[in-house]
């Protein structure tokens, strides 16, 4: 069986769209949804509205974020780089002079600097000077005494100081400080220190009234400043350091006594114009490859007293040895040394000073022979300058007489010159005792040395009872006569 079929008439109708359908609804709504549609509609378009507010609030945020992020990291490289030059310029200025300058170019590049200073104090911490100093207006200062401007505060107080023209003059009438140079509309200092003292006071200063300091480059000059300080002390040191070992080569070339350094094993490692001459070597380089044990000791025994000697105590003093030249010529010296130490506390050498006393060594010999002698000739002429210059020779201004009468005579003249008097027990024209009394006459506290070849007898003991300050028996040793002379002298009266 057949379906049958519909009859439709002329026109065909298409389907119609959902917003036609809304529309065409919203016409033939009634008043009062209408109204609602539209709120519902509003309502979508203000959330919307919001949605894109908050995200582009987001977006901006996110943006402003990174700015500073990428702010921050230009910012740190270019703290890194100020600190990179500071250290490379401290390693590679010529002087002090062209240190300061590179310093202020450093901070010209991080901050406001046409006016720029750095003030140092003295070992002493009494005086400022100014090495380097920049001012619009103000001349270089002199260096003077410490006083109670603002560069004195921030160096007694050891803080940074950012302070306006206003904030200044508070401070001024406060007792805080006194004004010292033209004032500035903005004054920021910061300490200088090593350690826990503050040496000295970097400033940057402006005198517009439209320009401010921030807060952030006050912690940017602090930040950069302990580098400046430890760039200061390391070339300053360096400079001192230099100027120390340039006094001490000359002291080291001009001494008249031998000067030298040898490890352990009496190689020489360092040794002076004076030890050339004295040795007898043509010249330094000559003398540097001999062994002290080996080729200036007489005898290789003494170099070993000696070494145990120095390695006991650490160091010895006036120690006689007796030494050659390259010709082979006797020299008697005294050595003052002190042992040199490694960073493990072991003995790696030593160093110290010799001093000829092959002439003096001599004079003393003659001297004790003439002792044994007891001649009275020979006292009065020979030995009498051969005394004299042994004594002169440790310091002490000597007058001689020709007996007792004689001494009694210079003794009056010049007592108040005259410290001590030694008397021999044998003197022509006048004997001890006399001249003792004469003398005792004229200055009763005078300190007498008595000398003499016989022991301890009645005649002895008789000049003795009448307050002879001391006693000294021949032959004697010229090291008894100056420990005695010592004695007396350093006595009280």
């Amino acid at each position: 069986m057949k379906k049958k079929t519909a009859k439709s008439g002329g026109a065909v109708c298409k389907p119609r769209s959902a917003d036609s359908s809304v529309a065409e609804k919203i016409r033939r709504a009634k008043p009062g949804v209408h109204r609602q549609v539209e709120e519902e509609l509003k309502m979508y378009r203000d959330q919307l509205e919001a949605l894109v507010s908050e995200r582009t609030l987001e977006l901006e945020l996110t943006n402003r974020r990174l700015e500073e992020e990428i702010n921050r990291h230009r910012h740190s490289e270019i703290l890194q780089s100020a600190l990179y030059q500071i250290s490379e310029k401290a390693s590679q200025a010529k002087d002090m002079d062209a240190l300061y300058k590179a310093i202020h170019g450093i901070i010209s590049s991080l901050l406001y600097a046409r006016n720029f200073y750095i003030a140092l104090t003295d070992t002493s911490g009494e005086m400022l000077s100014f090495p380097y100093f920049l001012d619009e207006f103000d001349p270089r200062p002199q260096s003077r005494k410490l006083r109670r401007g603002l560069t004195e505060y921030v160096l007694k107080t050891g803080q940074p100081l950012l302070a306006s023209d206003q904030q200044v003059e508070q401070m001024a009438q406060d007792g805080l400080i006194e004004l010292i140079s033209a004032p500035s509309s903005e004054w920021l200092g910061v300490p200088l220190k090593r350690g826990e003292r503050a040496f000295g006071v970097l400033v940057i200063q402006s005198y517009h009234e439209d320009f401010h300091y921030s807060e952030m480059d006050r912690e940017l000059l602090i930040f950069v400043s302990q580098n400046i300080a430890d760039a200061l002390w390391y070339k300053q040191t360096a400079r001192e350091l230099a100027v120390s070992e340039r006094r001490y080569r000359t002291l080291f070339e001009e001494s008249q006594d031998v000067i030298y350094m040898a490890d352990i094993d009496g190689n020489l490692i360092d040794i002076n114009q004076a030890g050339v001459e004295l040795f007898g070597y043509a010249s330094r380089q000559e003398l540097l490859q001999v062994n002290i044990s080996r080729d200036l000791y007489e005898n290789s025994q003494d170099w070993e007293k000696f070494l145990a000697a120095i390695l006991i105590s650490g160091h010895v003093k006036d120690y006689e040895v007796n030494l050659k030249t390259k010709s082979g010529k006797a020299v008697v010296v005294l050595i003052t040394a002190g042992v040199e130490h490694n960073e493990s506390d072991r003995v790696i050498g030593y160093r110290g000073i010799m001093r000829d006393s092959t002439e003096r060594k001599l004079l003393e010999q003659r001297y004790l022979q003439a002792q044994k002698m007891e001649s009275i000739g020979q006292l009065a002429g020979g030995i009498a300058h051969d005394f004299n210059n042994i004594l002169s020779s440790y310091g002490y201004r000597v007058q001689l007489a020709a007996d007792g009468e004689d001494g009694v005579k210079i003794y009056e003249k010049q007592e108040p010159r005259s410290d001590l008097v030694i008397l021999d027990m044998i003197m022509p024209k006048q004997g001890s005792r006399e001249t003792f009394l004469k003398l005792k006459k004229i200055n009763p506290a005078i300190k007498v040395l008595f000398s003499t070849g016989y022991s301890q007898n009645e005649k002895v003991n008789e000049i003795l009872a009448l307050e002879v300050r001391g006693f000294i028996q021949k032959p004697y040793q010229v090291r008894d006569l100056l420990v005695k002379v010592r004695e007396i002298l350093d006595a009280r009266s």
